[in-house]
């Protein structure tokens, strides 16, 4: 029930890795943010995926990501 879940996040990671031009062993630090950052199963997958990546999991993960929406709103250039 949860694997295609599983291999779309993964799917997504390796996408973006590509896109990026970096592996794996370039990632130092991982964060895990959002909801979906609770499922074990998820917390799994990117310890697997990112062995030797530091990995910082956060009390409240759904707060990290507003968080992180109010500094990109931040820094959007204003109309006025």
């Amino acid at each position: 029930m949860c694997e295609p879940l599983l291999n779309r996040v993964k799917n997504t990671l390796k996408a973006a890795l590509h896109n990026s031009n970096f592996n794996t062993n370039q990632i130092n630090k991982v964060l895990h943010v959002g909801g979906g950052s609770r499922m074990p199963m998820i917390k799994q997958l990117l310890r697997n995926m990112f062995p030797e990546a530091e990995h910082c999991i956060e009390e409240h993960p759904d707060e990290v990501v507003a968080i992180g929406a109010a500094y990109y709103a931040y820094s959007l250039p204003s109309d006025s």
